[in-house]
């Protein structure tokens, strides 16, 4: 049976399929929000945070999980007795995403989520590439601009909106390994032929990167949206 995070409301429209996809905007009161708030803010404490959205998409997390599930039991087959049981949160980590040029509807909302086949060859290769710091998903982030008039003035200004996902990726047993860009995807294991690392980890840009080479690997947990004044 899929194993729903205990964060998401609504579960009972998932499970009986009334609906594949609802966008949560969360209470700033939760402890939910303030962990990622917290979190994003460690590297960009001046950023104002607009808003914080929870995707729960059923079709994509029945995936995630299933993955999830395989790699968790790799490992515990790998494992000495005293390391077994792994779950979720041991094998995967938070972390920042920015779109680009992309919106994030057209990931949260699609078949595909996050899709390498739209990624550029970057230093690790085309993957699907996530930061441990906020400041340099910044760098990729989304940018929506609007005109309005604020109060106290009567001349009409622009305002930017920034946006970036907080994803849960399925980091598994990873490698760091220097900058090579003719990567396809992870090397294998130690000792093996057929079984490979999870994922391929870097450092870049002040930032610790995290590349998977399966788009199954990575679900796009949160939207953060934000201005920089």
């Amino acid at each position: 049976m899929i194993k729903y995070p205990k964060e998401w409301s609504n579960i009972e429209d998932h499970l009986s399929q009334k609906t594949d996809l609802t966008v949560v905007t969360m209470d700033y009161k939760t402890v939910e929000y303030q962990e990622i708030a917290n979190l994003f803010r460690l590297t960009m404490p001046t950023a104002v945070i607009k808003g914080i959205q929870r995707i729960q998409n059923n079709r994509l997390w029945k995936i995630f999980n299933h993955q999830s599930d395989y790699v968790i039991k790799k490992m515990n087959e790998e494992q000495d007795i005293s390391q077994k049981n792994l779950q979720l949160d041991d094998v995967t980590r938070l972390l920042f995403h920015g779109t680009s040029q992309t919106d994030p509807k057209m990931i949260y909302e699609s078949e595909e989520g996050f899709d390498m086949r739209f990624s550029n060859e970057g230093m690790w290769g085309r993957a699907n590439y996530f930061a441990v710091k906020s400041a340099y998903s910044n760098n990729y982030c989304y940018k929506t601009s609007m005109k309005m008039i604020l109060p106290n003035s009567s001349q009409e200004q622009t305002i930017e909106r920034r946006k970036m996902f907080l994803a849960r990726v399925l980091v598994g047993q990873t490698i760091a390994l220097a900058s090579d860009k003719t990567l396809k995807m992870p090397p294998l294991l130690p000792g093996e032929t057929t079984k490979r690392y999870d994922s391929v980890k870097g450092f870049t840009n002040g930032s610790d990167v995290y590349m998977v080479y399966s788009n199954k690997n990575c679900y796009p947990n949160y939207l953060i949206t934000y201005s920089l004044v």
